[in-house]
């Protein structure tokens, strides 16, 4: 006899076909005057059909390295770690489910104060008792909504990132921290590979690559001594994906962000393996496969949008655009970065509407609508100098100047040329013989546009190198 409505273990059973036939009869019958046991084994053969496709492709990626070796990224940690976190015991489970809801307003505390001066902050995480399971849980929750809100405003994630590992690495220092009840049911190492990755991805969006890729090293480090939670190592992986995939090292960006999207997908996380496929779509166009690239990022907008994921939704709406401007279809592209525009505010997602405006400025200068990119590109600085994006402000502007000289205005031009020398002398960021070529193509009434082009994509080259893609 099976029971009146059967188990998930007994529908995985029945739909493999092991049920003997008197039962499996029964249970067919059950299934069709039963929706919600129905409803049930159609969800239970969808993930299992998902498993048996993704598990092989997973176990694939794992065993077989396309990384460097000594890359610390080349094989995802496996084993038990130290301190590893176990499920709660039936006479502890009444005080985690305490600690959670507590850990709410803990959270509230944290985001307000990650908003407020650094001192602010500061006295906010060092008031913690990471002792004790509320405050790691409510840590862990803020670090969370970072990780999902990461486009409101990176510089100050950054920052909660950065503060938030220097309070986990005190607490590590208090051997008593590592023999408290709390460290079973949230090890410390998760709390600071949590900060790190936060801090980590929040450089992807303000172009300090060489700090974030220490963080997101030091990140799945510490998740391998935590949890070795499989979801956390796979978010370290994406964001890892991301870095190499704008530092010209698309085809291990390829395989960190299909590594991570395969991960996902056994998990059954679905608007998470969207966002690797777009990671993985990113790569794709850095190894100028727009095609392919298209491709990829259309066939996941349906996926971000039944998940409400609008933030990376609109991204990957900017990555079409991309591919498109790339493709030569300008009018196309400029479409799209119109409608990414409609969907995000300036207010609410400042960090992707900088770069959408970037995008859509840049077809605007395809078009030849000079006079109109100009405007464009100086939003856009403005944009990403609030973000703290120096690299792309700067680069910006030089794209200003450029569209300035080729629209009549070369008085302005040079007037805003003489103004981002100064800075990027300062910087050390743009060779000085270009400048000093940049300032003679622009000189008297008909600038030498098209040596002025050859050199602005020199400079640009320039400060990516120093100021962004720094290794």
């Amino acid at each position: 006899m099976i029971a009146a409505h059967p188990d998930d273990f007994r529908l995985l059973v029945y739909l493999e076909g092991e049920l003997d036939e008197l039962e499996a009869a029964r249970l067919k019958r059950h299934l069709a005057v039963c929706p919600a046991c129905a409803a049930a084994c159609r969800d239970i053969e969808r993930l299992d059909r998902t498993l048996k496709s993704t598990l092989p492709d997973l176990e694939e990626a794992l065993a077989e390295p396309a990384l460097p070796q000594g890359d610390p990224f080349r094989v995802q940690p496996d084993g038990t770690p130290r301190g590893a976190a176990r499920p709660a015991g039936p006479t502890e489970i009444p005080a985690v489910l305490a600690a959670s809801r507590e850990a709410i307003g803990v959270k509230s505390r944290l985001l307000d104060a990650a908003a407020a001066p650094e001192e602010d902050l500061r006295s906010a995480l060092e008031a913690l008792d990471l002792l004790g399971l509320r405050d790691r849980y409510g840590l862990g929750y803020a670090l969370d909504e970072a990780l999902y809100g990461m486009v409101d405003g990176p510089a100050r994630w950054d920052r909660f990132g950065r503060l938030s590992a220097d309070r986990v690495l005190a607490a590590r220092a208090d051997g008593r921290a590592l023999d408290a009840p709390a460290e079973r049911a949230y090890p410390l190492d998760d709390l600071l590979g949590l900060s790190l990755l936060v801090s980590g991805t929040a450089c992807n969006w303000t172009g300090e690559f060489l700090r974030g890729g220490r963080d997101l090293r030091r990140a799945y480090g510490a998740f391998a001594r935590g949890s070795v939670s499989e979801r956390r190592l796979a978010s370290v992986e994406l964001a890892e994906a991301q870095r190499r995939a704008f530092l010209d090292r698309a085809d291990e960006a390829l395989h960190l962000a299909g590594r991570a999207r395969l991960t996902f997908q056994s998990l059954g996380m679905e608007d998470e393996a969207a966002r690797a496929a777009a990671a993985h779509a990113i790569a794709l166009s850095y190894l100028a496969r727009d095609e392919e690239a298209l491709e990829e990022f259309r066939s996941i907008l349906p996926v971000l949008a039944q998940h409400e994921r609008w933030s990376p939704y609109v991204s990957t709406l900017n990555g079409i655009g991309f591919c498109l401007l790339r493709l030569g279809r300008v009018e196309e592209a400029r479409r799209e970065y119109a409608r990414a525009l409609r969907l995000v505010g300036r207010e609410a997602r400042p960090a992707v509407h900088a770069f959408i405006r970037a995008n859509l400025a840049r077809t605007l200068f395809e078009g030849k609508r000079y006079a109109d990119a100009a405007r464009a590109f100086d939003g856009a600085a403005r944009l990403f100098a609030s973000q703290g994006a120096t690299g792309d402000e700067l680069t910006m502007l030089l794209l200003r100047v450029e569209a300035l000289a080729r629209s009549g205005s070369a008085v302005l031009a040079r007037g805003l040329l003489g103004e981002v020398s100064r800075r990027v002398r300062a910087l050390g960021a743009v060779d000085a013989a270009v400048l000093e070529s940049l300032e003679a193509a622009l000189r008297g009434d008909l600038p030498d546009v098209d040596l002025l082009e050859v050199l602005r994509t020199r400079a640009e080259v320039q400060i990516s190198e120093r100021l962004r893609r720094a290794v």
